[in-house]
């Protein structure tokens, strides 16, 4: 006789080969309760009880996220007013290189239309555009020199006779289609010149400054930091369209940052910036609504596992705003390390230090000592008004002590050997670097997040700013370049990050495109605070940050060559930022980015 134990029921039985149906319907009652437990209606003084129980947990993690949104406002609100704060006390020496760059520009456009009609009308905007482009070049910024004055309304008397000039052609009727579009697009330049023209009359009559000034003056109220007492009383939809209203709140604070950021990089009008920028902000779900009506509705035990479910979810959205923000936090953060390493300098020194940056992070700077002052940043160390960038001291290094006697200032050195086909054959691979490590000599960077293309229309200027310059989030999806061939043909193409690792020295982005722009994102970590020899190649062009400061900008139109341009660089003990934006006119499109000790022989 055979004893059965299933499902908690004993069963003596002599015909074992009955057993298999008895115990499918064991099975098939078991099933039937429990559907019947899951459908069946809960007394309404159960399910409140439950939903307490379940919301009491989810508020206590939701209360610290909340809070810490709150706190990333305030900050993201004070570096607004400090970046703003910049823009009002903008030097003349700013507005003349605005308008040198400006009038440099009309003067291309014109010479490239004289080219192309090669007829009277054209080739007279071109002389009246040399002639501004030279008088531009010497004009002063020393305001109480006696040629000032008298230069400046050289230009201005110049740039009326250029937009008369082309109002003329506009107001012929006997003007050919062609022309008047050339006439209509140099009067457009000559106008926005004709505005920097303007602020040459004082601070009063500078639109970049005005507009500083109103932005400061229509800042929204401060956030209000609400206590964890009252942020644990609110219902969790509460909370979560707090957490949704502060992390768009915070998005629209870091724009205007990274307007007057790039502003002051591009030394181009908070206008002209704005312009430049691609902005996408948040999208995040109604989920508090959703939360509300759906806890309205609960019967069930299925109800309840639902709801469940949906406060997970909603704990996870708050919590994905919060890691969002302090991306944004961390990146206004790096805006402000230039200006806190100036220290009390003057408008005027402020500004050259960042000309100056940004002469040598350019491209047409081969090899840079840039180490010293991205170490000077990094370490949070204000630096003294009367020696220019820096002076003499002392720093901690990761070994000791680092000693800098040199203006903290970037500057040129003799050219870094990179013997190509020695490099491309032993090069090795790596992310993580320590000093003692058994490897040395170059080592390439082959594992990157990338996300692309966007559209550049063939320019190599790095203008237009794209999401990826604003916040780096892997979970986020954009619209890029326009697909050009099958079923989609003209629809913006969908972009998300997408991990890449390359095996070689080279990398080559996904959805390789001509006339487009991608991005490249990686962390590297060293063991203690290094200066490091940096190699970066690119076809087309490139621009580099590491840890929010850009040590490379190439606007060239050029082939890959492993040693395009060379820097030395600081990085700091942990994990360091690298983003790279990658530029691309032709079909194809590669980069490279290689670090070596600078002992290393």
């Amino acid at each position: 006789m055979w004893q059965f134990e299933f499902l908690g029921v004993t069963k003596l039985d002599t015909q074992p080969m009955e057993e298999q149906p008895l115990r499918e319907i064991a099975i098939e009652r078991l099933k039937e309760k429990k559907e019947r437990q899951r459908t069946q209606q809960l007394p309404e003084e159960h399910v409140q009880k439950l939903v307490k129980e379940e919301e009491k947990h989810s508020v206590r993690d939701m209360v610290k996220m909340v809070q810490e949104l709150q706190e990333q406002n305030q900050e993201l609100e004070e570096i607004r007013e400090t970046k703003l704060k910049e823009i009002t006390e903008e030097p003349r020496e700013a507005v003349l290189d605005r308008i040198r760059q400006k009038t440099n520009e009309l003067m291309k456009r014109a010479v490239e239309i004289n080219k192309y009609k090669k007829d009277k009308t054209s080739n007279e905007f071109r002389q009246q555009a040399v002639k501004m482009n030279t008088t531009a070049r010497m004009m002063v910024a020393d305001e109480q020199d006696p040629r000032a004055e008298e230069r400046d309304e050289w230009i201005k008397n110049q740039t009326q006779e250029f937009k008369d000039m082309a109002n003329a052609v506009l107001e012929d009727k006997d003007a050919k289609r062609d022309e008047k579009r050339h006439a209509e697009e140099l009067l457009e330049m000559s106008n926005a010149l004709d505005e920097d023209l303007k602020s040459l009359e004082g601070q009063d009559q500078n639109s970049n400054i005005q507009q500083a000034q109103q932005m400061l003056a229509d800042a929204p109220q401060p956030t209000e930091q609400m206590s964890p007492e009252q942020l644990a009383q609110m219902p969790p939809e509460d909370l979560y369209d707090r957490a949704k209203a502060l992390e768009e709140k915070a998005d629209q604070t870091f724009t205007d940052i990274k307007t007057a950021e790039l502003s002051q990089q591009q030394n181009a009008t908070l206008q002209e910036a704005r312009q430049n920028l691609s902005h996408t902000p948040p999208q995040r779900p109604e989920m508090g609504k959703q939360l509300a009506e759906q806890k309205d509705t609960l019967k069930t035990r299925e109800d309840l596992k639902t709801f469940r479910k949906q406060l997970q979810d909603t704990v996870k959205k708050v919590d994905e705003m919060k890691v969002a923000t302090a991306d944004k936090v961390s990146q206004a953060q790096g805006m402000t390390k230039l200006s806190k390493a100036l220290g009390n300098q003057s408008p005027q020194q402020q500004y050259r230090a960042r000309a100056m940056m940004n002469k040598f992070a350019s491209g047409s700077q081969a090899n840079v000592d840039m180490s010293s002052i991205m170490r000077q940043m990094a370490m949070g160390m204000a630096t003294s008004t009367s020696a220019g960038m820096g002076d003499h001291r002392e720093t901690e290094g990761g070994a000791g002590t680092y000693s800098d006697p040199d203006d903290i200032a970037p500057k040129n050195i003799k050219g870094i050997n990179i013997p190509s086909s020695k490099v491309m054959a032993q090069a090795l691979p790596g992310q993580k670097f320590s000093k003692d490590s058994a490897r040395h000599g170059w080592l390439y960077l082959d594992t990157w997040y990338i996300i692309g293309p966007w559209e550049n229309h063939g320019k190599l200027d790095h203008r237009d700013i794209f999401p990826p310059e604003l916040s780096i989030d892997f979970d986020a999806e954009y619209l890029g370049k326009k697909q050009t061939r099958g079923p989609d043909k003209g629809q913006p193409m969908k972009l998300k990050w997408q991990f890449t690792q390359s095996g070689r020295i080279q990398v080559v982005p996904p959805n390789e495109r001509s006339n487009a722009v991608y991005y490249a994102y990686t962390e590297v970590h060293f063991d203690q605070n290094t200066d490091m020899l940096l190699a970066v190649a690119s076809d087309d062009s490139s621009k580099l940050w590491i840890n929010d400061l850009v040590v490379w900008d190439d606007k060239t139109h050029s082939d890959w060559r492993i040693g395009e341009g060379s820097r030395k660089v600081f990085f700091k003990k942990g994990y360091n930022k690298l983003l790279l934006r990658l530029e691309n006119r032709g079909s194809e499109t590669e980069f490279s980015v290689l670090i070596c000790p600078p002992t290393f022989k």
